[in-house]
């Protein structure tokens, strides 16, 4: 049900159930809740935000900068521990 909104896992969702051996019923469960609250989420957000969409994208258009940059050093300090780690095994 998450998977809806999380780019490119939606179109996997289908191939993981399949692949374990979901049950059809339980799949379809999921993935129509998902496919009931993703346009739901868009629609709601619009309506409710309405004439104040502009402020708020270029708020969220922040914070996503920030998170972006956040999440770009943590990948860099894994990477430097990993790479790290495997020099420490060589020697």
């Amino acid at each position: 049900m998450i998977g809806y909104f999380i780019p490119g896992v939606r179109h996997l969702a289908a191939f993981v159930a399949g692949s374990s051996k979901l049950e059809l019923t339980v799949f379809a469960l999921y993935v129509y809740t998902g496919g009931l609250i993703w346009p739901t989420t868009f629609i709601a957000s619009g309506y409710l935000l309405g004439e104040r969409w502009d402020v708020v994208a270029e708020e969220l258009r922040r914070h996503f900068v920030i998170a972006d940059c956040l999440a770009a050093l943590l990948l860099i300090v894994i990477w430097l521990a990993r790479r790290s780690a495997t020099c420490n095994r060589l020697l």
